[in-house]
């Protein structure tokens, strides 16, 4: 090990970002992995800093000083970096202060085993999505939205009552949520909310209902 990799190993273990993954995850943070260069980052002067839209949390740069990308294109949150390029919006404000994190390695397992999941409201209440998913940037953004609302809904109880079409409540048949008529209404308002074109065929009273779960959403952080 050459003094410069030495001096590396040393300094990366002092971070407060190197802790605070111990603490969240239960083990040391993977230094080789491909998805990022924390080399370079180091090299370049980089440090992780916190991040007010992962409640304080720290984070590394995306990219170099000179632009260049520190993630690779197989990085969970790769997929920030192309829509904020595409759009020159953050995706994270966009989330009524509901923040995104890595999926721990028995999440990502179950992703894995479920490639039809594309994203989960986690009992931490935030938001983990399915990288591996072949979503466009704007599709993560839209379940990103949907898991959203579900924790919103789930931190905040809200009578849905509103009638479901039979196309709708066929759509949920083999689902985890057949059997949930809660789960089904608190799905539809998700994808009501989120833009998601298999809400197209809801009913003026589901509108009206999304419509106050959006306006409450929009002020949470206010």
């Amino acid at each position: 090990m050459d003094d410069e990799e030495v001096m590396f190993q040393q300094g990366i273990r002092k971070t407060p970002w190197f802790a605070e993954f111990k603490r969240e995850y239960g083990e040391e943070p993977d230094l080789d992995i491909e998805e990022y260069d924390y080399r370079a980052a180091w090299k370049a002067g980089l440090r992780p800093q916190r991040d007010i839209h992962d409640g304080g949390r720290y984070h590394w740069p995306s990219t170099l000083p000179d632009g260049r990308p520190l993630k690779s294109p197989d990085h969970p949150t790769m997929w920030k970096e192309h829509y904020m390029r595409q759009t020159g919006q953050n995706p994270d404000e966009l989330l009524w202060g509901y923040a995104t994190r890595r999926a721990y390695p028995s999440e990502m397992e179950f992703f894995k085993q479920n490639p039809n999941v594309t994203g989960m409201a986690t009992e931490d209440g935030r938001i983990i999505l399915n990288h591996l998913a072949g979503l466009s940037p704007e599709q993560m953004l839209a379940v990103a939205q949907n898991e959203a609302v579900r924790l919103y809904l789930r931190q905040n109880p809200t009578p849905l009552a509103f009638a479901m079409t039979p196309s709708q409540v066929g759509k949920f048949t083999g689902t985890p949520y057949a059997a949930d008529p809660d789960a089904m209404r608190a799905t539809i308002m998700g994808r009501l909310i989120s833009g998601d074109p298999s809400a197209q065929d809801a009913t003026q009273e589901q509108q009206a209902a999304a419509q106050a779960i959006l306006r409450a959403m929009s002020t949470r952080n206010r």
